[in-house]
């Protein structure tokens, strides 16, 4: 896969060597102004360049989201961040991405450590342009990535703790009262799977058919195959506390037959292997 984003530094020196004949050119044979000349070229490569960087920037995302392979993810994420074509923009968005692959492949360590830096990144903008009470979605996804991470790595005390941050940051927010609801949804939902996952059964009935509901519609909405691979093993984990063993095995089998390196793929395997 590295030889594409070689192949692609190649095209782009091609087309500044192009360039500079074509600048050439109009120099000698019809005399143009260099200076405008010169900028007009610069700006087309820049424009080029950063059309090429969200180019292998999709190419990249796609080996995670539905190729399903963290490990190669990971290992061209850190050869990309430490190439010179491609720009910081690009760079951040990587790094985003590189955290939820770095979750992906059970390195829980360091997507935090590497969380913490973004987050610090977005702490300091925060202060500087005076919005803290602006709700920022980066943020939010910061939150999410951090009750990820904490609920595979069975850290519940983290998971409220983060949960609770994020609940008190949304309140204080301004955002218009529908975005908000939205929001306050999305964490009952979260709320309702934490107690699951450690064992709290009130309600019991009621607890299934919502969650049963949600990720029913992860599954069948989901953009991308690593998501609709993340609600089945959800659902397999729902359908197994509630004894519905036919339903858990089907989405747990989903999962190890689709999830290619996810680290999701053993513990499914796990499962099935229990259920025997």
């Amino acid at each position: 896969m590295f030889l594409f984003f070689n192949e692609l530094k190649r095209l782009y020196y091609f087309i500044v060597a192009i360039s500079c004949v074509i600048l050439l050119i109009t120099q000698v044979i019809f005399n143009t102004n260099f200076l405008i000349t010169f900028l007009f070229l610069v700006t087309l490569n820049l424009l080029v360049l950063y059309k090429l960087n969200l180019f292998a920037f999709g190419k990249l995302v796609n080996i995670i989201s539905n190729e399903c392979d963290p490990e190669k993810f990971i290992s061209l994420s850190k050869k990309m961040m430490n190439t010179k074509l491609y720009g910081e923009i690009i760079k951040k968005k990587i790094q985003a991405h590189f955290v939820w692959a770095l979750m992906w492949n059970g390195s829980y360590e360091e997507a935090l450590q590497n969380l913490n830096t973004i987050q610090k990144s977005i702490s300091k903008k925060t202060e500087t342009t005076k919005q803290k009470k602006v709700l920022n979605t980066k943020q939010i996804s910061i939150y999410q990535l951090l009750i990820g991470i904490y609920t595979a790595n069975k850290d519940f005390k983290n998971v409220r703790k983060v949960y609770e941050e994020l609940k008190e940051y949304i309140t204080n927010s301004k955002v218009s009262k529908m975005k908000k609801d939205d929001y306050k949804n999305i964490l009952t939902s979260d709320y309702l799977y934490i107690n699951f996952l450690e064992g709290n059964f009130e309600n019991s009935e009621e607890i299934f058919k919502l969650m049963e509901i949600r990720y029913l519609q992860e599954y069948k909405n989901s953009y991308c195959k690593l998501l609709r691979i993340s609600a089945k093993f959800h659902l397999g984990n729902i359908y197994l506390r509630f004894n519905k063993n036919n339903e858990a095995k089907e989405a747990f089998e989903y999962v190890v037959s689709m999830g290619n390196k996810l680290n999701i793929v053993n513990e499914a395997r796990s499962y099935l292997d229990s259920m025997q």
